[in-house]
């Protein structure tokens, strides 16, 4: 074939050859470009049956696009000669490439990762690999990129019969001889001729990654079809037998994807990409290649005379090199190789809870000193200090320090125990540093001091730390570290009751009112404790930004707290973090907002309260991109934080990346199951990604008991969206009726009642219940006429009772006061109330340009919310709101 021509391709050499044909590299004429060209066995040309069907399906493999995935450009035919087409890159297959000993854990994660978000890809499209093996994945010569080879051409050069065959030796070799698997990757199912779904693909991608750390395959054996079978039974070896250096997570990711019985795997390969970049503890951070083997060394492993290692080489394959050229290949973190932390540091420790020896009810006193300890560090440049959030994960834990260190990027780990005597008046702590690399000692010792003197032993032992470490303090760290928050130990008390309310789980009034009264306790013993002033003023910012209470002397109350926090302290990161908190929740100034977050983190680099609230901010200016990085910024020294994992759901949920955000959520709940806020926003999210309501009732069915008001206004939603009118009722009922609420909307029960009353046709009965929401709305909206949230909800009210004028110049209002260009995340909210409120009224045109406005911009509108709604049911049937559904159908995976 070389030298011959093939319509307008010049075959100019030979690639390869396998079961599938050979493959030859030419030249497009037409388009003067090389590309891979294969042609295919005799024995499915010459059965015009076959070819058209291979024809056909080939045309939906031609269809995926991934940068993961080989662009397959044409299926010809010239001469009598049928070939597919494809692009050519070149490069190497991973095969070749694996060392004996195995890639370090983050090439495996990174390789792993690409290839799984490839079959992501490919599986959406009901194509399934069927022999993914190192030969199928090619990694460029620049080892930037990592593409999968030859996707569905197994499957589609099998006959009908071949496929429903239940001959063993078709599992390898077809009659015309085409070879469809390799054994040593297929999954059980396949090689015993069942059943291959997606999860056959996850099976072998198990195998490959499992080679790729052990540098061996998990199975031991001879080679053959016959013993696939049985080899199969029996699980590998844990990879920590084989590669100590190895995380945990590696190996149960992998182990997850060798499960035998296919409903025992990852359900799906992008749940499996989610877990691998989880490991990584978090998305992308560098570009990374991947040293390629250089060219002097012989198969037998010896180096010819004259190389040089690690040199990157520019060879055409030797097997197929049908690949995209488009696409990076990005690595984040993984197990344990932790990015930078911020301040450049090089040695990164967590401060895990401290064993509280005393009596139960002083488990706030441990775990405030675990706290203090972790903020004092977090003043010393060229240290990273991993987050208390994802520190407190491991109280009382079981997992050896090698696995935590792991798991959370960190180099030593500072443990220890606490036992106060408050009778006494004495504390006494045992502090242990370890280094997690080999799991020794560092440093240690014993304080048993007076309770007055606690704040000095909190700057000894972060002072001891640092010069374990050999870490310089600066000058100016050293004045903070010796700072004494405040002399009152009464205030001390307060304080740390305080923080013990701001740090719990979820969001409710009541906890948010307790530690407001916390911290007032504690200046009002201390009125120099800045650090309470501090917390005081976030705490008051919360409950404004919450809803709970919009009132100007709430504002002015934050406002003042931080001030005097400044005034006092003006060298004090919990300050400027509380003034940019005031700013972001309270007075809705981003850039004041980001500005006095810069100087928190100015202060204290590793202040990660800090960094987590500028990823919300971002969101609120309409920088959601911006914001997803931020998230992954904090994740460094917060890696376990459930709270990132929500924020990063909700952003990517209102970006419309539905799978993605559900995986968020779900490692939220993971992270925290008592915390039933995920557990509400994963519900709110399948409503909107699928309009399943029976997916959403069960995730509620796991929340914590005593959830609360979220949890009924979620709850309430499914039961409506279901059209289980009487059900949303009960839901109303279950809340008390109190008024459903957040920071961007206010809906009193009488409303939704009314509401579900007239979406199942009791008008009637819906009357009585919208009057007294209407009669309470305009009170409220006369009382803080600025509320955007008032406003839309009597706009609604009032459509509902058939007042359009009045309903309309409400829900207006609402749009101006919660405008895009003032919050693109809130925004959203008045303007698709808007659209309920022309809806209600029957006026098709103005709620369909609100809901086109609402559609084609980050919000947490969707098609699939909209279809189910009931409330919509009134311009349902308009030609105008189906077109809006057409045009703004949202694509899952």
């Amino acid at each position: 074939m070389i030298g011959r021509s093939l319509s307008h391709y010049e075959i100019i050499g030979l690639l390869g050859q396998g079961g599938m044909g050979e493959v030859y590299r030419a030249r497009d004429t037409r388009l003067d470009r090389e590309v891979a060209l294969k042609v295919l066995p005799a024995a499915m040309a010459d059965d015009p049956a076959r070819l058209s069907r291979f024809a056909r399906e080939a045309r939906t493999v031609a269809g995926l696009n991934h940068p993961n995935i080989v662009t397959l450009h044409s299926v010809d035919e010239a001469d009598g000669v049928h070939f597919l087409t494809m692009e050519l890159v070149a490069g190497r297959n991973l095969g070749e490439l694996l060392p004996p000993d195995g890639f370090p854990a983050e090439r495996v994660i990174a390789v792993a990762a690409a290839v799984a978000d490839a079959l992501a890809t490919a599986h959406a499209q009901g194509v399934v690999h069927r022999d993914l093996k190192p030969g199928n994945v090619m990694v460029t010569d620049d080892g930037a990129r990592v593409k999968v080879l030859d996707f569905g051409l197994a499957k589609l050069n099998l006959t009908p019969d071949e496929e429903s065959s239940d001959t063993l030796d078709t599992l390898t070799v077809t009659r015309a001889g085409v070879l469809l698997g390799t054994p040593w990757y297929m999954s059980p199912e396949q090689a015993r001729n069942g059943q291959v779904d997606h999860r056959s693909d996850i099976f072998s991608l198990g195998v490959m990654m499992y080679e790729m750390a052990a540098g061996k395959r998990p199975f031991e054996g001879e080679s053959t079809i016959e013993l696939l079978s049985a080899v199969l039974r029996d699980d590998p070896r844990p990879l920590s037998l084989l590669r100590p250096d190895l995380s945990v997570d590696l190996d149960r990711i992998i182990r997850r994807c060798l499960a035998k019985e296919p409903d025992l795997r990852y359900a799906d390969a992008a749940a499996l990409a989610a877990d691998l970049r989880a490991v990584q503890g978090g998305s992308s951070v560098s570009a990374a290649t991947l040293e390629l083997p250089d060219p002097g060394l012989d198969t037998s492993g010896g180096r010819a005379a004259g190389s040089r290692p690690g040199r990157r080489v520019a060879a055409i394959a030797a097997g197929v090199v049908a690949v995209v050229a488009a696409g990076a290949f990005l690595l984040g973190r993984g197990g344990g190789d932790v990015a930078t932390p911020p301040g450049g540091a090089g040695s990164v420790v967590a401060v895990l809870p401290f064993e509280n020896l005393g009596h139960e009810a002083d488990e706030y006193f441990a775990a405030g000193m675990t706290d203090e300890i972790t903020s004092r560090l977090a003043v010393i440049e060229g240290l990273g200090v991993i987050s208390r959030t994802s520190a407190r994960v491991y109280e009382g834990s079981e997992k050896s320090i090698r696995e935590i260190g792991g798991e959370l990027g960190a180099d030593y780990i500072l443990e220890g125990t606490i036992r106060w005597d408050e009778s006494a008046h004495r504390v006494r702590v045992s502090p242990r540093l370890i280094r997690v690399a080999n799991d020794t000692q560092v440093w240690t010792d014993r304080y048993d001091r007076e309770v007055t003197e606690i704040f000095a032993l909190q700057a000894e032992i972060a002072s001891r730390i640092a010069e374990a470490l050999d870490v310089t303090i600066l000058a100016s760290a050293r004045q903070m570290l010796d700072q004494r928050p405040t002399a009152n130990m009464a205030a001390y008390q307060a304080y740390l009751q305080g923080m013990r309310q701001l740090r719990a789980p979820g969001f409710s009034r009541e906890s948010f009112e307790l530690g407001v009264q916390m911290f007032e306790r504690a200046v009002a013993a201390d009125p120099d404790f800045a650090l309470a002033w501090a917390r005081l003023a976030s705490m008051n910012a919360r409950i404004y930004h919450y809803g709970f209470d919009r009132t100007a002397a709430r504002l002015a109350a934050s406002r003042d707290a931080a001030d005097r926090a400044l005034a006092l302290r003006p060298d004090l990161a919990e300050a400027h973090l509380a003034l940019g908190q005031y700013y972001y929740w309270g007075a809705r100034d981003y850039p004041r907002a980001l500005a006095a977050l810069d100087d928190a983190v100015r202060i204290a680099p590793n202040l990660a309260e800090a960094m987590l609230t500028k990823a919300y901010v971002q969101r609120r200016q309409g920088e959601f991109e911006a914001s997803l990085e931020s998230f992954d910024r904090y994740r460094v020294l917060s890696p376990l934080d459930p709270n990132v994992f929500v924020g990063q759901g909700e952003t990517l949920g209102t970006l419309r990346r539905y799978p993605e955000a559900e995986r968020a959520f779900r490692r939220a709940i993971e992270l925290q199951p008592d915390d039933p806020y995920p557990y509400t926003e994963t519900a709110l999210l399948l409503l909107r990604w699928r309009g399943d309501a029976t997916a959403a009732r069960a995730v509620l069915a796991m929340a914590p008991a005593g959830a609360g008001n979220e949890s009924c206004r979620v709850g309430y939603l499914v039961e409506l969206l279901d059209r289980r009118f009487e059900a949303a009722l009960e839901r109303l009922d279950a809340c008390g009726g109190e008024p459903l609420q957040a920071g961007s909307f206010y809906l009193p029960a009488d409303l939704e009642r009314g509401m579900a009353l007239r979406a199942a046709g009791r008008d009637a009965e819906a009357r009585p219940a919208l009057q007294r929401a209407a009669a309470a709305l305009a009170d409220l909206v006369a009382a803080f006429p600025d509320d955007h949230r008032y406003h839309a909800a009597l706009g609604l009210a009032a459509a509902a009772l058939g007042r359009a004028e009045e309903a309309v110049a409400e829900a207006r209002r609402a749009t101006d006061l919660d405008s895009l260009a003032r919050d693109a995340l809130s925004a959203p909210v008045p303007l698709i109330n808007l659209a309920l409120v022309h809806a209600t009224l029957g006026q098709v045109d103005p709620a369909v340009a609100a809901l086109d406005e609402a559609l084609a911009i980050p919000s947490i509108m969707s098609t699939a919310w909209l279809r189910a709604d009931p409330r919509w049911d009134a311009i349902r049937d308009a030609p105008a709101f189906v077109r809006l559904l057409d045009r703004h159908e949202t694509r899952s995976e």
